[in-house]
């Protein structure tokens, strides 16, 4: 049995989210060379899931959510855009519920602000990209809009804004 390239390209998305959530806590620290470093997983303090089972999670879950993209689909359904748009709000009221916490422990107040800003261009650049994929139906802006749109939902959407355990 062959596998097609859309195949090979949802499989190789979803390991490499899979690895991105793996790597992710090496790059939560901020340092000289990059002051704005990547925020630490929410759900990983509220639920202390080991990070090997997250990274797990985080691949089955783009391959189920995307399981039209292993057909080839160049089209983007509407539960994605319902789902970006409620992750959208869901994420700014995450920013308002903790903003207090995140400026008084930790991230502080230079990454708190930093990660709002970064949130914002996440959804923005989005929103743009979802656009452009409805208006102009194509495989690869279809992969490449569901994959930006996993790697902020585990990274930027709901950082982690509260004191340190």
């Amino acid at each position: 049995m062959d596998i097609t390239p859309p195949v090979q390209a949802t499989l190789s998305t979803g390991a490499m989210l899979g690895l991105l959530t793996l790597l992710e806590p090496a790059f939560a620290t901020p340092s000289k060379l990059v002051p704005c470093s990547f925020p630490l997983i929410f759900i990983l303090f509220v639920t202390h899931v080991n990070i090997g089972i997250l990274a797990c999670l985080v691949a089955g879950a783009f391959w189920s959510w995307s399981w039209f993209l292993f057909r080839g689909q160049s089209r983007v359904p509407l539960r994605t855009v319902i789902a970006f748009a409620a992750a959208a709000i869901l994420s700014l009221v995450h920013f308002v519920s903790f903003w207090r916490r995140g400026i008084e422990f930790s991230p502080g107040p230079i990454l708190t602000v930093c990660y709002a800003i970064l949130d914002g261009l996440c959804v923005a650049g989005l929103a743009f990209l979802l656009l452009r994929a409805r208006q102009r139906p194509s495989f690869p802006r279809n992969l490449t809009l569901h994959a930006l749109l996993f790697v902020w939902l585990i990274t930027y959407a709901f950082p982690y804004l509260m004191e340190w355990p």
